[in-house]
Protein backbone atom coordinates (compact mmCIF):
# COMPACT_ATOMS: atom_id res chain seq x y z
CA UNK A 1 0.00 0.00 0.00
CA UNK A 2 3.00 2.31 0.12
CA UNK A 3 4.60 1.50 -2.43
CA UNK A 4 1.27 2.25 -4.27
CA UNK A 5 0.60 5.26 -2.60
CA UNK A 6 4.40 6.63 -3.34
CA UNK A 7 4.33 5.51 -6.98
CA UNK A 8 0.71 8.09 -7.00
CA UNK A 9 2.87 10.80 -5.81
CA UNK A 10 0.76 10.93 -1.91
CA UNK A 11 3.17 10.82 -0.02
CA UNK A 12 2.12 11.62 3.25
CA UNK A 13 -0.29 8.36 2.79
CA UNK A 14 2.71 6.25 1.51
CA UNK A 15 4.19 7.50 4.75
CA UNK A 16 1.87 6.27 6.95
CA UNK A 17 1.36 2.82 5.32
CA UNK A 18 5.38 2.95 5.99
CA UNK A 19 4.83 3.44 9.39
CA UNK A 20 2.19 0.52 10.17
CA UNK A 21 4.69 -1.79 8.77
CA UNK A 22 7.87 -0.83 10.59
CA UNK A 23 5.52 -1.08 13.65
CA UNK A 24 4.98 -4.59 12.27
CA UNK A 25 8.84 -5.22 12.28
CA UNK A 26 11.10 -2.44 13.22
CA UNK A 27 14.03 -4.59 11.27
CA UNK A 28 12.46 -4.11 8.10
CA UNK A 29 15.26 -2.17 6.46
CA UNK A 30 13.59 -1.78 3.04
CA UNK A 31 10.24 0.05 5.33
CA UNK A 32 13.04 2.03 6.83
CA UNK A 33 14.40 3.23 3.58
CA UNK A 34 11.00 3.64 2.01
CA UNK A 35 9.69 6.06 4.41
CA UNK A 36 12.89 7.72 4.36
CA UNK A 37 12.15 8.08 0.78
CA UNK A 38 8.53 9.41 1.37
CA UNK A 39 9.94 11.90 4.11
CA UNK A 40 12.50 13.53 1.71
CA UNK A 41 9.65 13.87 -0.97
CA UNK A 42 8.17 15.88 1.40
CA UNK A 43 10.62 18.28 2.44
CA UNK A 44 11.43 16.86 6.12
CA UNK A 45 14.97 16.56 5.63
CA UNK A 46 16.08 15.66 8.88
CA UNK A 47 13.33 12.64 9.43
CA UNK A 48 14.58 11.56 5.86
CA UNK A 49 18.25 11.49 6.97
CA UNK A 50 17.63 9.32 10.12
CA UNK A 51 15.64 7.10 8.33
CA UNK A 52 18.22 6.21 6.04
CA UNK A 53 20.52 6.30 8.45
CA UNK A 54 18.80 3.01 10.02
CA UNK A 55 18.04 1.51 6.67
CA UNK A 56 21.64 1.62 6.22
CA UNK A 57 22.87 -0.16 9.68
CA UNK A 58 20.26 -2.45 9.29
CA UNK A 59 20.29 -3.48 5.60
CA UNK A 60 22.57 -7.12 4.17
CA UNK A 61 22.18 -6.20 0.90
CA UNK A 62 25.04 -3.90 -0.14
CA UNK A 63 23.22 -2.67 -3.02
CA UNK A 64 19.87 -1.49 -0.82
CA UNK A 65 22.55 -0.15 1.61
CA UNK A 66 24.29 1.89 -0.83
CA UNK A 67 21.19 3.04 -2.07
CA UNK A 68 20.31 4.73 1.97
CA UNK A 69 23.86 6.10 1.73
CA UNK A 70 22.70 7.78 -1.73
CA UNK A 71 19.92 9.21 -0.51
CA UNK A 72 21.79 10.35 2.51
CA UNK A 73 24.43 12.21 0.54
CA UNK A 74 21.58 13.90 -1.88
CA UNK A 75 19.84 15.05 0.92
CA UNK A 76 22.70 16.81 2.59
CA UNK A 77 24.18 17.90 -0.58
CA UNK A 78 20.44 19.56 -0.97
CA UNK A 79 21.32 21.31 2.24
CA UNK A 80 24.96 22.42 1.53
CA UNK A 81 26.23 19.88 3.87
CA UNK A 82 29.06 19.18 1.87
CA UNK A 83 31.34 17.47 3.83
CA UNK A 84 28.78 15.22 5.83
CA UNK A 85 27.38 14.53 1.31
CA UNK A 86 30.79 13.48 0.64
CA UNK A 87 31.10 10.80 3.60
CA UNK A 88 27.65 9.75 2.80
CA UNK A 89 28.96 8.94 -1.31
CA UNK A 90 32.11 7.41 -0.13
CA UNK A 91 30.23 5.05 2.15
CA UNK A 92 27.59 4.32 -1.21
CA UNK A 93 30.45 3.65 -3.22
CA UNK A 94 32.08 1.27 -0.85
CA UNK A 95 28.80 -0.29 -1.31
CA UNK A 96 28.41 0.05 -4.84
CA UNK A 97 31.73 0.44 -6.27
CA UNK A 98 29.54 1.08 -10.30
CA UNK A 99 27.20 3.69 -8.70
CA UNK A 100 28.17 6.16 -11.23
CA UNK A 101 25.72 8.13 -9.39
CA UNK A 102 26.99 8.41 -6.69
CA UNK A 103 30.52 8.86 -8.09
CA UNK A 104 29.57 11.69 -9.97
CA UNK A 105 27.84 13.36 -6.88
CA UNK A 106 31.05 12.62 -4.69
CA UNK A 107 32.92 14.48 -7.17
CA UNK A 108 30.48 17.57 -7.43
CA UNK A 109 30.54 17.70 -3.78
CA UNK A 110 34.29 18.11 -3.46
CA UNK A 111 34.34 20.72 -6.05
CA UNK A 112 31.42 22.72 -3.67
CA UNK A 113 33.03 22.08 -1.02
CA UNK A 114 36.37 23.75 -2.06
CA UNK A 115 34.23 26.21 -3.31
CA UNK A 116 32.74 26.87 0.16
CA UNK A 117 35.73 27.15 1.79
CA UNK A 118 37.52 29.40 0.01
CA UNK A 119 34.37 32.04 0.07
CA UNK A 120 34.45 31.85 3.96
CA UNK A 121 37.88 32.70 4.05
CA UNK A 122 37.53 35.25 1.61
CA UNK A 123 34.88 37.01 3.75
CA UNK A 124 36.82 36.17 7.16
CA UNK A 125 39.52 38.09 4.80
CA UNK A 126 37.10 40.67 4.38
CA UNK A 127 35.85 41.19 7.95
CA UNK A 128 39.39 41.43 9.37
CA UNK A 129 40.34 43.99 6.89
CA UNK A 130 36.87 45.78 7.83
CA UNK A 131 37.94 45.52 11.73
CA UNK A 132 41.11 46.43 11.16
CA UNK A 133 40.41 49.69 9.16
CA UNK A 134 37.49 50.38 11.94
CA UNK A 135 40.12 50.16 14.38
CA UNK A 136 42.47 52.45 12.89
CA UNK A 137 39.64 54.86 12.26
CA UNK A 138 38.73 54.53 15.74
CA UNK A 139 42.30 55.23 16.95
CA UNK A 140 42.66 58.71 14.69
CA UNK A 141 39.15 59.48 16.30
CA UNK A 142 40.33 58.87 19.70
CA UNK A 143 43.90 60.92 19.07
CA UNK A 144 41.66 64.09 17.53
CA UNK A 145 39.79 64.27 20.54
CA UNK A 146 42.89 64.33 22.88
CA UNK A 147 44.20 67.50 21.30
CA UNK A 148 44.00 70.56 22.42
CA UNK A 149 42.25 72.98 19.96
CA UNK A 150 45.74 75.67 20.13
CA UNK A 151 47.63 72.01 18.64
CA UNK A 152 46.17 72.34 15.31
CA UNK A 153 46.55 76.18 14.66
CA UNK A 154 49.33 78.01 13.63
CA UNK A 155 49.83 81.02 15.74
CA UNK A 156 50.86 84.50 13.52
CA UNK A 157 54.32 84.89 14.06
CA UNK A 158 54.94 81.16 13.26
CA UNK A 159 53.02 81.48 10.13
CA UNK A 160 55.19 84.77 8.89
CA UNK A 161 58.63 82.86 9.79
CA UNK A 162 57.93 79.86 7.59
CA UNK A 163 56.66 81.76 4.42
CA UNK A 164 60.22 83.89 4.74
CA UNK A 165 61.87 80.94 5.48
CA UNK A 166 60.64 79.24 1.74
CA UNK A 167 60.79 82.73 0.10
Amino acid sequence: NGNKAYRNNTFSKAETEYRKSIAKNSDNAIAQYNLGCAMMQQGNDSVAIAQFEKAAKMEKNSLNRAMAYHNMGYVLQKRQNYSDAIKAYQNALRNNPDDADSRYNLVMCQKLLKKQQQQKQQQQKQQDKNSKNKDKNKDKKENNKNRKPDQNKMDRQNAEQLLNAVM
